[in-house]
């Protein structure tokens, strides 16, 4: 198993731990009895604890309320959780996703399988939506070429050695170097100081750094792409870069926003050039 497929493995053994931890934590309740007692287990790892004969009775409405709440939350988790990871949450049956949050507020015993064939499920079901994940973006991909081919006939683009396509949007200062006019030495203290905008086809923002903040990078934890387009931006400078399946994430998926095989486009503005290494 590769490391990618791995990890997955442990988020997905991780969203049923915290689907089960959040259960454990739901209160479960019966109807008031004749007396106007309540009674409510509550359970974990190592106990059941029985409260009797309490003063205390919940508010049947803030019960619903709460119940609903958290039913929710759990749903949006679970949904989220897919979603980038290239799964539909009509991929899970609700059938057996009620049946099995009912048997975890129970903490009833699962007899119907062990873990071990509960983690080869988990492994095999992510196997799957991998591939057919993979399969799928074969449409993407010739979405994503047709988009840089218009790309790239848009006035005063510029194209890198390495094929990247740069938009200029503001100038910099060109009274200082760029990085790729640094000398070697330079360029290895030197660091990206830059707000930034990672966006999808769609214009959709999916990760960005702006404001009051700035994201310090060095050359390695940039994607190769990004480098190659701010080799000869100057500080001061604002652009968009627009990078093929290939100088960005290839056939990995990152979120539920980029898929496989698509186009990234970063906003970005380099505030300046610095040597981290003084």
């Amino acid at each position: 198993m590769d490391k990618e497929m791995r990890k997955k493995v442990i988020i997905g053994v991780s969203i049923v731990s915290l689907a089960s931890v959040i259960l454990a934590l739901n209160v479960q309740s019966k109807s008031p009895e004749t007396s106007g007692t309540q009674k409510a287990v509550i359970s974990n790892s190592s106990e059941k604890q029985t409260i009797n004969n309490s003063s205390v009775t919940l508010d049947e409405n803030i019960r619903r309320r709460v119940s609903y709440i958290q039913g929710y939350s759990l749903g949006q988790r679970l949904a989220k959780d897919f979603r980038d990871r290239g799964a539909l949450s009509s991929d899970l049956m609700e059938e057996m996703l009620i049946t099995g949050i009912r048997h975890g507020l129970e903490n009833k015993e699962i007899k119907e399988f062990s873990d071990e064939q509960a983690r080869a499920s988990i492994v095999l079901f992510w196997e799957q939506v991998q591939q057919r994940d993979i399969e799928s973006s074969t449409e993407t991909l010739k979405v994503a070429n047709n988009y840089l081919a218009d790309v790239s006939k848009k006035k005063d683009i510029i194209k890198s050695a390495d094929g990247v396509f740069y938009e200029r949007i503001k100038e910099g200062d060109k009274a200082v170097k760029s990085y790729s006019e640094l000398s070697p030495e330079l360029q290895s203290k030197s660091s990206f100081i830059l707000r930034y905008r990672l966006l999808n086809r769609d214009n959709v923002v999916i990760e960005q750094v702006g404001g009051d903040r700035v994201a310090v990078l060095s050359a390695d934890d940039l994607l190769p792409g990004l480098l190659a387009a701010l080799q000869t931006v100057k500080p001061g400078e604002a652009g968009r870069v627009y990078l093929s399946p290939e100088q960005a994430f290839g056939a990995k998926r990152l979120n539920e926003f980029l898929g496989p095989n698509d186009v990234a486009i970063y906003e970005v503005e380099l505030i300046d050039l610095k040597d981290m290494k003084k």
